[in-house]
């Protein structure tokens, strides 16, 4: 709505227009070739002759079109680097979290010794972690042992992988891994979801007990409490990795950002929300 009622007429928007489709086209080409590279394995020589006839071709049409820029072409690419700042904003985040959060989080295979070493006491019942991976240790499994000096007696770590294919069977969607350990119930499952599958966790979890991938009653799954590691985000305007305006930006993001228990479809009443807070 903005637009239009700075540029008042389609005529106007032609300028904007000619700059956003030609740039498109080149950026398409760029990524066109980026995928033949990686993917398809091209040889150099084809490479090079797809940028010559395409990108050049494009690139003749985007010179054409520079001269309008400053008659409202500026708006398309103000738009995109508003849109690659916020993407790249955040990921560069992201990456500091984990940082922080792997600092946070320690070692699982040290975490797991300790457990077995120093006799946890431990409540009935299965308590499910999702965590992306096998290395660090849930946040929030730390802070229930470290606060509350309990574990339940079958603790289950899930990992969920979205695969790049649109569906993934229960029979190849599960694979359990060895944590050291066979009499803790402390166990460790990677969970591989499709893009185009809902990643309802209770029912894979409930799936991979039919497959007998976890050694638990389906009935153990429907009554059991999940565990989401997420703690607060805290700005810091003296830590190093990002400029203090885009810090503000990616605590301003992760605020938005969706809720994982919603993400797994993990039932309310059985969810419990612990963690530390990070500081970036």
């Amino acid at each position: 709505m903005a637009i239009m009622l700075a540029f008042r007429s389609s005529a106007a928007l032609t300028t904007a227009y000619g700059v956003s489709v030609t740039g498109a086209l080149v950026v398409d080409t760029l990524l066109l070739l980026l995928v033949a590279r990686q993917l398809w394995h091209w040889q150099t020589w084809k490479l090079v002759l797809a940028a010559v006839v395409f990108g050049g071709l494009e690139l003749t049409f985007l010179a054409g079109n520079l001269s309008k820029i400053i008659h409202g072409g500026w708006v398309p690419l103000l738009i995109a680097l508003s849109v690659v700042t916020v993407m790249t904003t955040w990921r560069r985040g992201r990456q500091l979290v984990q940082e922080q959060r792997q600092e946070l989080e320690g070692s699982l295979d040290d975490f797991i010794e300790q457990v077995n070493t120093t006799h946890v006491p431990r409540v009935q019942g299965v308590a499910i972690f999702p965590h992306p991976n096998k290395d660090t240790t849930p946040l929030a499994l730390r802070a229930n042992v470290e606060h509350n000096h309990v574990m339940h007696d079958r603790v289950i770590i899930v990992s969920v992988l979205t695969a790049s294919v649109p569906h993934v069977p229960h029979s190849k969607a599960f694979t359990r891994d060895d944590l050291g350990y066979t009499d803790d119930g402390i166990e460790h499952i990677t969970v591989k979801f499709g893009f185009s599958d809902d990643q309802d966790l209770p029912h894979a979890l409930h799936a991979a007990c039919l497959n007998e991938i976890l050694d638990l009653d389906p009935k153990d799954i429907e009554g059991a409490s999940y565990f989401i590691s997420r703690g607060g985000l805290r700005f810091r305007p003296d830590s190093k990795g990002m400029v203090a305006w885009r810090k503000k930006l990616f605590v301003s993001l992760a605020h938005n950002a969706a809720d994982p228990a919603a993400l797994f479809m993990l039932p309310p009443q059985q969810t419990v929300t612990m963690g530390s807070d990070v500081e970036i």
